[in-house]
């Protein structure tokens, strides 16, 4: 019997902490456990062990590991590089294999502190599921398509491993490798609380190409069958008493007619669980008997991510939305008591303060409920990042910066002070809309954890405006504007 100890590493103290269940490592216990009974897999979680590296450091030593597995998203970089120094020190000897967003953004990164032995690019079922056995087996895995390794002290990346193109063909994350109701005593993406929950990816990669997102799936979409999707919230119900859903594909909505039929199929089962959608939508390819469907079910809640209201900026980051058909959403959202939140984004590069107050009035014209408004920042690896540095250097941007709630920067040509005003007077004006609060009041999804949307709301309302790691706007040191 192997044994597999899988670590999600912990992201740095921001302005909210919200935890989601580490799927990527529980499909890949279920992947490894497929077809094979000849392994014994633990999953330590990081982010709700309040980073105890110490307590890690036992788990290892109590396990006693064949192989360890790190997942890391980049504002988990250097959670994952000390994960790898804290196994070390506690005696492991064996390989250490990373994953995620990070590993597969940044290879040289994450192979700088010699802790780490392999990298898994992209999309790790497969790949992670036949490094383990080529290395348990005592097989040089240099051979093996969608891994990174070092080599007379040079990165090598091997060819890319293709995705996979039929989800079905996946087994369901391994749900009983986690403690279900303790994760859901944490916020979650939504913000909500609404009893037992689970979150559900349906679907991998977006066709969109927004430069300020990473794409780790790529960008052909795949998607699972409905009738997979059913028997996991079946199973998810019936096993564990899961009360609420948060899909959180990239773009649940690319294929509306599945999206639809996955809505119907779930109400004709008798499935009436809540379902949120934190993201993955695309609002302006929804349409009302879409809605009406989601209003079927006891709770619900859609965000709305529109970004800026410019359509110039909409072209610069490749977004293209359409905003009239986006208007519509909303009203017919708020004609049905869906709680609906907006997402914006605030200080792209180049953006003006006219276009800023521009984005910030259609928030608060609109019916949304809530919405949160954040400071752009270029993560590493976007395509917006390599705008920013090809034109005119944007700073020393480092890993520890990427906050989605907090930024180190200020690309807009408003001044910085004037940039996290605005931010701040954002939020003022939707909290001034007293009909605004009758209906956030009247509308959200679950009467028992109200006060907490709300902290939650008001807790990134008073962050806004605030650097990175200090109480007032700050910048990095060096940074300056764009010039595109």
């Amino acid at each position: 019997m192997s044994r597999i100890l899988l670590v999600k590493c912990s992201q740095h103290e921001g302005v909210l902490s919200v935890f989601t269940f580490p799927l990527g490592l529980m499909h890949l216990a279920s992947a490894l456990r497929h077809d094979s009974d000849e392994y014994e897999i633990e999953i330590y979680d990081m982010r709700i062990r309040d980073q105890d590296y110490s307590r890690l450091k036992e788990t290892a030593s109590g396990f006693k590991p064949d192989i360890v597995g790190l997942s890391a998203i980049t504002m988990e970089a250097s959670s994952l590089n000390q994960a790898a120094r804290t196994l070390r020190e506690a005696g492991f000897d064996g390989p250490i294999i990373a994953g995620g967003p990070h590993p597969t953004h940044f290879p040289e990164d994450s192979l700088d502190g010699k802790d780490i032995d392999y990298l898994v690019i992209g999309e790790g079922e497969q790949t992670f599921k036949e490094l383990v056995e080529a290395l348990l087996d005592g097989r040089d895995p240099t051979g093996l398509p969608g891994i990174a390794y070092r080599e007379d002290n040079h990165i090598r990346l091997s060819a890319p491993r293709p995705p996979i193109q039929n989800l079905d063909d996946l087994p369901f994350p391994a749900w009983d490798l986690v403690n279900i109701r303790e994760y859901s005593s944490f916020k979650s993406m939504s913000g909500l609380r609404r009893g037992v929950y689970a979150n559900l990816f349906t679907s991998r990669a977006c066709p969109y190409r927004c430069t300020y997102c990473h794409s780790i799936f790529g960008k052909g979409f795949r998607a699972r069958s409905a009738e997979s999707v059913l028997a996991e919230v079946k199973m998810l119900v019936d096993r564990y008493g899961v009360e609420y859903l948060e899909i959180v594909d990239d773009i649940f909505n690319c294929d509306l007619e599945r999206a639809k039929n996955i809505l119907d199929r779930l109400h004709h089962e008798g499935l009436q669980t809540g379902i949120a959608f934190p993201n993955g939508l695309r609002c302006d390819r929804l349409d009302r008997e879409f809605l009406e469907k989601l209003r079927r079910f006891p709770a619900a809640l859609v965000c709305v991510p529109v970004e800026s209201t410019s359509s110039r900026i909409q072209k610069l980051v490749k977004k293209n939305l359409n905003l009239s058909k986006v208007n519509q959403v909303i009203d017919i959202c708020a004609d049905l008591r869906i709680y609906t939140r907006g997402y914006f984004m605030l200080g792209f590069p180049t953006e003006t303060r006219d276009e800023i107050n521009a984005t910030i009035d259609y928030a608060a014209r609109s019916r949304l409920h809530t919405a949160l408004f954040f400071i752009v920042v270029p993560f590493k690896g976007t395509e917006l990042y390599d705008m920013c540095m090809r034109h005119k250097n944007a700073g020393d941007l480092r890993f520890e910066d990427h906050d989605y709630f907090r930024s180190p920067m200020n690309l807009s040509e408003a001044p910085d002070e004037v940039l996290f005003k605005m931010q701040r007077w954002a939020y003022a004006r939707l909290a001034m809309n007293p009909a605004r609060i009758y209906r956030l009041f009247r509308d959200f999804p679950d009467y028992r954890f109200i006060w907490t949307g709300i902290k939650t709301w008001m807790s990134l309302s008073w962050g806004a405006g605030k650097g990175l790691k200090s109480g007032k706007p700050e910048l990095v040191p060096g940074t300056t504007k764009p010039e595109l």
